[in-house]
């Protein structure tokens, strides 16, 4: 059990990779998809929700946007970068 626990989380963390290159690539849409691929394997995360939000502001898609960055700021209260993006 605990192999096909650490293959999945490997499999995220490469489809997480393949995302942010999509992002990093201006494809944003193809991120999105990727994130949320993430999600739909029941993996949450600040960094997930961030990039989220990110790739949804790239799109001006803002209201997604926000709503991102919010369930990010639920996880790290703290963080500076997505309380500025908020502001």
């Amino acid at each position: 059990m605990f192999f096909m626990a650490l293959c999945a989380h490997a499999q995220n963390d490469a489809l997480f990779e393949q995302a942010n290159n999509a992002y990093n690539e201006g494809n944003y849409d193809n991120a999105i998809h990727d994130y949320l691929a993430i999600l739909d394997k029941g993996q949450h995360s600040a960094s997930l929700y961030y990039n989220l939000g990110n790739s949804y502001y790239k799109l001006n898609k803002i209201a997604p946007s926000i709503y991102y960055y919010e369930k990010a700021l639920l996880l790290t209260p703290n963080d500076t970068e997505i309380i500025n993006n908020l502001a």
